[in-house]
């Protein structure tokens, strides 16, 4: 039980770091595309993964899939790992807006509205 509760915990912490990253990183004009497709492998992946995890148990045995699934779990955070060296040694997320790019200043902490993808012109 112990083991389950650490895990529902740092699934917890899991979620609201990569939450709090995606909107801090994401720039306003793709942040509803970026969540559409992280809600996409967040509601899917589960299911492939149980497919995937019932196939193996019936071609291996349960014991050799549990080991088998647990090494390529390794295996692919090690590579995401390797891929992307800039997550592994950011320190710090900015709560500071980003302009991404942009020249135009952001209008955080005015009352003007803000142009959220539409085609009208911003005045």
């Amino acid at each position: 039980m112990l083991m389950l509760a650490l895990n529902g915990a740092s699934d917890t912490v899991s979620i609201i770091v990569r939450g709090a990253i995606r909107n801090l990183e994401t720039p306003d004009e793709i942040r509803g595309r970026m969540v559409s497709v992280n809600m996409l492998f967040f509601a899917g992946g589960p299911q492939l993964g149980e497919i995937e995890a019932g196939a193996a148990a019936r071609l291996l045995g349960t014991p050799l899939s549990v080991l088998v699934g647990g090494l390529a779990c390794m295996f692919a955070s090690g590579a995401v790992a390797a891929a992307t060296p800039e997550l592994r040694h950011k320190e710090r997320i900015s709560t500071e807006p980003r302009n991404h790019g942009t020249t135009e200043p952001r209008n955080h902490g005015t009352t003007e509205p803000r142009n959220h993808g539409t085609t009208e012109p911003r005045n």
